[in-house]
C-alpha cells in the first residue's frame, strides 16, 4: 500500500549543497515578471497524477502565469514540509515512493532518499501547475501525460494512462486502489490544446499521436480494454471500428420513456452515426434479477428509436475467438469492411490482448 505524506518524515536531512540562478534566468524573470517559486516543491510525472486523483484537485488554483523553478533543488526538509502542508489541506492527499519532483535541467545534483528527481527547462507554462498547498504545487494532469509520453516506450500503457485519466476510474496508474464514479482529471481536448501549445515540449508529439486512440468518459479498465480492442487499427491487432463516444448520452422519446421508465440513457461504448450502442456487462453490475429486468426494459427503449443493442459479457470479452464473432457482426452495422492483410494479424491481436491485460485463450 502506498505510504501517506506522514511516511516521508523517513527521508534523511536536507543537503546542505547551496545551488545559484543562472545570470541568464533572473534576466528572463525580470524582464518577463515571471515569479520565481523559493523554497517550492513541484510534484510530477506520477506522482502528481496521484497526488491530483487522491486529494481531488479539479477546481484547484493554477498558475496563471509563467514561472521559475526555484534557483535550488528541494532538500529532504523541503518535501517534508511540503507533504505536511498538502496532508493538512487534503487530508485524502497520499504520496508513493520515491516521491517524484520537477528541479532545472541545468542544475547538478543528487536527489534524497526516497525522491527521485526530474528535469525540465526553468520557465514552467501557464496552466501547468496545480496549487496542492503553501509551497507545494503538483504538474497539471495534461503536463503530467506528455512527461508520461516523453519516457514511455510502450504505446497501448500511454493509451491506457490516457484513457485513465480522461475517465472516472482508477487504477495503479493513478491511484492507490481501484475505485470508480471518480470526476475525471482532464479530458482529450485539455491534453490536446496544452501539447499543441507547447509543441516543443519533450513528449508532446507522442501525447498527440497517443491521443488519436484515447477517448473521454470510460467508466471502467475493462470498458476501456474492450474500447482498444475493437477500435484500434488492424496493424495494432484491433478490429479497426474507430473509436467509440464512452457513456454517450441518449434522450429517450415519450414512447421509449414509457417502456423504460427513464428520460435517457448511457450507452458504455456507443457510435452515435450508426445508432449502435455496445453494453459491456460485468458480473458485478448485471448480476442480479433487478438488473436484468433493468438491461432488458432499456435495451428494448433503445429499439423503439431505432438503436441496435449489443451486450458483451465477461466471458466473451475474455475470449478471442468469440469476440472476433462480434467484432464482425458490429463491423457489419458500421458498414465497415475491413480485412486483415497481415499475415500474423492472430499474433498481433494476442500481442494486443497481452499489453490490455486481457486473457489470450480462444
Amino acid at each position: 500500500m502506498p505510504p501517506s505524506c506522514h511516511h516521508l518524515d523517513s527521508l534523511p536531512p536536507r543537503r546542505t549543497r547551496a545551488f545559484g540562478a543562472s545570470g541568464t534566468d533572473a534576466v528572463c524573470a525580470e524582464r518577463a515578471q515571471i515569479p520565481r517559486a523559493r523554497g517550492d516543491v513541484v510534484f510530477t510525472h506520477q506522482t502528481a497524477l496521484l497526488i491530483a486523483r487522491t486529494a481531488r484537485l479539479e477546481t484547484v488554483e493554477r498558475n496563471k502565469n509563467p514561472f521559475l523553478l526555484p534557483d535550488r533543488p528541494p532538500g529532504a526538509s523541503d518535501i517534508r514540509h511540503a507533504a505536511r502542508m498538502a496532508k493538512a489541506e487534503h487530508p485524502t492527499v497520499l504520496f508513493r515512493s520515491p516521491v517524484e519532483c520537477l528541479v532545472r535541467a541545468s542544475l547538478g545534483y543528487h536527489a534524497p532518499h526516497a525522491c527521485r528527481f526530474r528535469q525540465h527547462g526553468s520557465h514552467m507554462p501557464r496552466g501547468s501547475l496545480m496549487r496542492v498547498a503553501e509551497h507545494a504545487w503538483c504538474v497539471s494532469p495534461e503536463l503530467a501525460f506528455v512527461q508520461e509520453a516523453a519516457r514511455s516506450s510502450d504505446r497501448i500503457r500511454l493509451m491506457l494512462l490516457g484513457w485513465e485519466v480522461c475517465g472516472t476510474y482508477c487504477t495503479e496508474l493513478t491511484g492507490r486502489e481501484a475505485a470508480y464514479d471518480l470526476s475525471p482529471l482532464t479530458s482529450t481536448r485539455r491534453i490536446r490544446e496544452f501539447a499543441q501549445r507547447n509543441a516543443a515540449l519533450r513528449g508532446s508529439k507522442k501525447a498527440l499521436a497517443a491521443l488519436r486512440f484515447v477517448a473521454d468518459g470510460s467508466a471502467s479498465p475493462r470498458e476501456t480494454m474492450l474500447a482498444l480492442a475493437l477500435g484500434l487499427p488492424l496493424k495494432d491487432g484491433g478490429h479497426a471500428l474507430g473509436m467509440p463516444a464512452m457513456n454517450h448520452l441518449v434522450k429517450a422519446t415519450d414512447r421509449a420513456q414509457v417502456i423504460s421508465g427513464r428520460s435517457s440513457f448511457r450507452c458504455d461504448l456507443c457510435w452515435p452515426d450508426a445508432m449502435l450502442d455496445v453494453e459491456y456487462q460485468s458480473r458485478e453490475v448485471h448480476a442480479n434479477e433487478g438488473s436484468r429486468i433493468d438491461d432488458s426494459r432499456r435495451a428494448n427503449a433503445l429499439a423503439s428509436m431505432g438503436w441496435t443493442v449489443v451486450a458483451i459479457t465477461n466471458d466473451e470479452l475474455d475470449s478471442v475467438s468469440t469476440l472476433a464473432e462480434i467484432a464482425k457482426t458490429l463491423q457489419k452495422h458500421l458498414r465497415l469492411r475491413y480485412r486483415p492483410s497481415f499475415d500474423d494479424h492472430y499474433a498481433r491481436q494476442l500481442r494486443l490482448r497481452r499489453a490490455l491485460g486481457l486473457p489470450t485463450h480462444p
